[in-house]
């Protein structure tokens, strides 16, 4: 999942919330430059901040502002009624069929008389952890890759299963589909130690996944009697 369809489906969280006006993805500048204009209040700005890759995983980490204009009340109430708009989105983000890893761990740091409107709220930061897929094979380059083994980092990543295709196991020849209750999230799919991509190609097999039923299909042929498929999220 990239950075910016992670960028989309948080604006479309926190928009569909019945009390928010405005949803925005904005620059981390927006704020310093008082560009917070034209804005309905209740507000959601989030912006998206560093990312960093280890092992198989990749951490965005997203900052989230939610305010709301104070008028006729007290800053406290307006903070009391922000910080449970943050609540419902911490709930929805870390949903557990969402495609990211989010612990709902965070912190809610309060703040008023912000921007030119005067307005008050919550700010906190969430990291989202995805799997971090590519396909060397796929790659635009025409640099020639040396032949070694990927080695899975099992202190960041969770071995679901390993077996062999056969009579018996979980995947018997020409099987296309496996489910599991842990694949919540695309996990990473290798047979015979070969990474599977996730991009559809029409020369060789590639993986897809669906979060609803928590299983992943094999595609452009299934399993194959004697290989070993291992599965991590």
């Amino acid at each position: 999942m990239t950075r910016n369809q992670i960028a989309i489906k948080l604006k479309n969280i926190a928009a569909s919330h019945r009390q928010v006006r405005t949803a925005k993805v904005v620059n981390p500048d927006y704020f310093l430059h008082n560009e917070v204009k034209d804005v309905t209040y209740p507000a959601v700005f989030m912006t998206m901040g560093n990312s960093s890759t280890e092992g198989k995983i990749k951490t965005h980490t997203v900052q989230v502002t939610v305010a709301d204009i104070v008028l006729h009340t007290t800053e406290m109430e307006v903070q009391s009624d922000m910080e449970q708009v943050a609540n419902d989105l911490v709930g929805q983000i870390g949903w557990d069929k969402q495609p990211w890893r989010f612990t709902r761990s965070t912190t809610f740091e309060f703040f008023e008389d912000r921007f030119e409107d005067i307005v008050a709220g919550v700010t906190f930061s969430i990291d989202l952890e995805v799997p971090f897929l590519y396909d060397v094979c796929d790659l635009p380059s025409n640099y020639e890759l040396p032949d070694h083994e990927i080695t899975i980092n099992e202190s960041r990543m969770t071995k679901v299963i390993d077996f062999i295709v056969g009579s018996g196991q979980p995947m018997e020849q020409d099987d296309t589909t496996y489910q599991n209750n842990a694949l919540t999230v695309p996990p990473l799919v290798f047979i015979d130690g070969l990474i599977l991509t996730y991009q559809v190609r029409s020369d060789r097999r590639y993986i897809s996944h669906n979060a609803s039923t928590k299983t992943i299909t094999i595609n452009n042929g299934g399993a194959n009697d004697g290989e070993n498929i291992q599965i991590y999220i």
